[in-house]
């Protein structure tokens, strides 16, 4: 099991619906609308090629409103 951190930037006003919109995704463990230079903390779980396509395809290609991402997997060492 891979966990995956992804911090993202919305475009103005959308932070709520690009949030409910990962909510719907399995993978999807946690939401938090952030103050900064985010506007959403999302913590994902599953396997490592599903966590990354799930990064890649679901959210990143698929989700409008989303200006930005910057992704963090923990890696078990």
């Amino acid at each position: 099991m891979a966990v995956g951190f992804l911090l993202i930037t919305t475009e103005p006003g959308r932070e709520k619906e690009v949030r409910a919109r990962i909510a719907e995704l399995p993978a999807c463990k946690g939401t938090w609308i952030c103050f900064g230079a985010f506007d959403l903390f999302v913590k994902l779980e599953d396997e490592e090629d599903e966590l990354t396509r799930c990064i890649v395809q679901d959210i990143r290609q698929q989700l409008d409103g989303i200006k930005d991402t910057t992704t963090l997997i923990g890696a078990e060492i």
